[in-house]
């Protein structure tokens, strides 16, 4: 903690003492930083010019407020050119130069350090529908772009979400990748794709492969203004790739350990002038680091752009993907203790699987209308298909000295989502001041089907730890259990008013009208109930220096009590559960951007938990519960010299019940002030990249602290330490081998933990991966 308030000291100082600027940061679209590249402001005759660093990014100092035109250009790019508005103090611009017409090669210079984990300069489109940057959102949103992920070796999303500060992964039932930060994991925390949210994480989430991603935006909080009821803990919105007016061509291969492979290619095609097609795929399978555990997943996408005038843009968007997992589910504790001779086994049953196949689908139209109006629409579809037959409870008898393997899930799922939303941007002045403010309208029906088997608790068998036999599906046949039906209209706005010059003021509200039908079977007696929920955010922007501020928000989000899907007649009898949050914070550069960093603390009480106590001896429901967290996040990105960069950042969470009892041995126990399960107190990780010619050179070191796996505190699982490392060589024509060693302490650990068992990570491993962009 010492270090830490040092670090935060110094990058607050530094912050205090910088000079008036404009910032511009010039990339190339793939998001590498252009050096050398002409900046010019043009007012009215006057003239300002400057070039880029090797950092890719142009400073002015003293520039008046108002109107400016900004040009960028640079040999081998298309010239870029456009108004820009210069506000009195901090002001940044992002922009993306275009290759020019191919007439010569072209050998394109870019930062000499690797991807930035901290873009405050980037467009905050996870987080508000406003046309402004991270910098300025009072909230904590972490980017994180392909150029992240390939250089960190991230794989699938849960590696890549991993990148943000305070983020814990896991894979659970199912293969279900499963999120956790600031206290709240499971249902709290919302997976969106392309902005889409199918249904709550443990219904609908499922592995994705980082190749056909544009970025990976973690939004941290209550995020209901963007995403609707839900994600009191946070939200991960997954972007997919979209076309360029360049021709281009990436390709992907990777093998590892576990008979893992990779493959992905991605073509980029202009069409016409105003014309430009794309279209990824990707496969990846492995053995699996336990006996019969293969996997495998396919992704084809493809989208189109065409701009039929200057003013209207349409860009059309298909995802398909399946995945087939014959699954490992977790690991018994043998005398409460991980014993490492069953790390490769696998208790499941030989014939389990998991089969998902996933299809999403949009059309977005912007249209910029006279007086500064522009419209946005967004039609959206997805689908979901699964079939799952499972064991997923595992205890060691000590008795019989025998694992009891038991909780037989049969599940099937079909679901159907179809949405509209619309909305409407204008920056405009009112009393002088600027306003900035978007509104908009959203309706989405989303259709699901059940069916399962509901009595796996009884069937049970018992195998030797060691050397468990074989068990197979008892052949018991789906049942049919229910259709949910649930129907969503929505309105929302947001501002941002720029109070001074210094200080701004962020906000947005959500009104949502939910109709939800339950049928459940073979009664099929419709139990229907509507919802009316208000959700939203404010808060305010303060400029310290033009390089950094601080930033005070409050925001709140719903849950039901179960996710909704599950909502029947019984249970549509209590309300929505609210959650709040306060956050106060500081985002900031300073030395030139050789620092970057972010601070804030936050605090969020969910309350009205449904939980079951004895009332007259009798069980009985109420939603009394009460849950609530408390934490700071640091993130900093320091580059000492062009060639050397420190990324680190560290998360510490108290989270605790406050109001909770359980029913146990026939007495209710309160369980407050104890820590819901599967929280750590502390992550942090540590990223150092040195850049030697041609080479790259990073190791990432990451601890998770301990954490409870019973609400009761009893079961405690230590922390754990790993180690990755990555050597990379870059060839000519864009070709890049990495050689990446991941876990290389051989750590035995698991990041998801119950009373008596776990689902443990890979060992030590490596893997080669080939990209090369044409």
């Amino acid at each position: 903690m010492l270090m830490t308030s040092r670090i935060l000291a110094a990058l607050l100082f530094a912050m205090l003492f910088q000079q008036s600027q404009f910032t511009i940061t010039v990339t190339d679209a793939t998001g590498g930083r252009v050096a050398n590249a002409q900046v010019k402001l043009n007012q009215n005759g006057l003239e300002r010019t400057t070039t880029t660093g090797a950092d890719g990014v142009a400073l002015f100092g003293d520039i008046a407020p108002g109107e400016w035109t900004l040009i960028v250009s640079r040999d081998g790019f298309a010239q870029w050119q456009r108004p820009a508005t210069v506000q009195s103090g901090s002001t940044a611009l992002a922009v993306s130069l275009e290759l020019a017409a191919l007439k010569e090669a072209v050998q394109v210079e870019t930062v000499a350090g690797p991807p930035d984990p901290i873009q405050l300069e980037t467009p905050a489109t996870g987080g508000t529908r406003l046309d402004i940057p991270l910098r300025e959102l009072p909230a904590s949103l972490a980017l994180i772009p392909q150029e992240l992920m390939r250089d960190r070796g991230a794989r699938s999303a849960i590696e890549a979400v991993q990148l943000s500060v305070g983020m814990v992964t896991s894979t659970g039932v199912g293969s279900i990748p499963g999120y956790s930060t600031r206290g709240w994991s499971g249902n709290d925390i919302s997976i969106m794709r392309d902005g889409i949210r199918q249904n709550t994480s443990s219904q609908s989430s499922r592995p994705v492969d980082t190749f056909i991603l544009d970025r990976i935006e973690v939004l941290k909080g209550p995020a209901s203004l963007m995403y609707g009821e839900g994600a009191i803990g946070g939200a991960v919105n997954m972007i997919s790739k979209e076309p360029k007016s360049s021709m281009g061509i990436d390709s992907l291969v990777s093998y590892g350990s576990f008979g893992s492979y990779r493959t992905g290619v991605g073509f980029n095609v202009p069409i016409a002038r105003n014309l430009e097609a794309r279209v990824d795929s990707s496969y990846s399978s492995t053995d699996g680091y336990t006996i019969h555990s293969p996997q495998r997943l396919r992704v084809m996408a493809a989208s189109i752009h065409w701009s039929p005038l200057e003013a209207v843009h349409l860009k059309g968007y298909g995802t398909y993907s399946d995945d087939n997992t014959s699954s490992y589910y977790a690991t018994p504790f043998i005398n409460g203790q991980i014993d490492p001779r069953t790390r490769n086994l696998n208790y499941n049953m030989q014939d389990r699987l998991t089969k998902s196949h996933n299809n999403w689908g949009q059309i977005i139209g912007d249209i910029a209308l006279p007086n500064g109006w522009s419209i946005h629409n967004q039609a959206f579809a997805s689908t979901h298909r699964l079939d799952w037959r499972n064991f997923e409870s595992y205890a060691y008898n000590p008795a019989t000295q025998k694992v009891d393997v038991q909780s037989l899930f049969l599940i099937y799922r079909d679901d159907l989502l179809v949405g509209n939303r619309v909305d409407a941007h204008k920056k405009t002045r009112v009393f002088g001041r600027p306003v900035n403010f978007t509104t908009g309208f959203e309706v989405q029906r989303n259709r699901l089907f059940r069916g399962g088997f509901n009595g796996g608790s009884t069937i049970r068998f018992s195998v030797d730890p060691y050397n468990p036999a074989p068990i197979y599906d008892p052949g018991i046949a789906y049942q049919k259990q229910r259709d949910v039906f649930i129907n969503t209209r929505a309105t929302y706005g947001e501002a941002v008013l720029e109070a001074t010059h210094r200080l701004k003021f962020v906000g947005g509200v959500r009104w949502e009208d939910i109709a939800l039908d339950y049928i459940p079977y073979p009664s099929k007696i419709t139990a229907s109930s509507n919802y009316y929920p208000t959700t939203g955010r404010a808060g305010a922007v303060f400029d310290i220096t033009p390089g950094a501020n601080l930033y005070a928000s409050y925001s709140r989000a719903v849950q039901p009590t179960t996710q909704l899907v599950d909502l029947d007649g019984s249970k549509q009898l209590f309300s929505l559960v609210p959650g709040r949050q306060w956050e106060f914070g500081a985002k900031g550069s300073a030395f030139g951007r050789r620092l970057d960093g972010t601070i804030a603390y936050f605090s969020i009480d969910k309350r009205d938990l449904l939980i079951t106590t004895l009332v007259n001896n009798v069980s009985t429901n109420q939603q009394v519960g009460r849950q609530t967290s408390r934490g700071v996040e640091l993130s900093v990105v320091g580059r000492p010299t062009m060639h050397l960069t420190v990324a680190a950042d560290y998360a510490v969470t108290s989270a605790n019940f406050t109001d909770f009892i359980e029913i146990v041995s026939g007495l209710n126990v309160s369980r407050n002030g104890n820590t819901p399960t599967n929280i750590p107190h502390v992550v942090w990780n540590l990223t150092p990249s040195q850049r030697i010619g041609p080479v790259d050179i990073s190791a990432t070191i990451r601890q998770v602290g301990a954490r409870w796996g019973d609400t009761a505190n009893t079961r405690r699982v230590g922390s754990y330490t790993t180690l990755d490392t990555q050597i990379a060589y870059r060839f000519a024509k864009g070709m890049r081998v990495r050689i990446r060693g991941r876990n290389l302490m051989d750590k035995i650990y698991t990041p998801s933990v119950s009373v008596t068992s776990g689902r443990l990570e890979p060992p030590r491993s490596f893997d080669v991966t080939i990209t090369r962009d044409f």
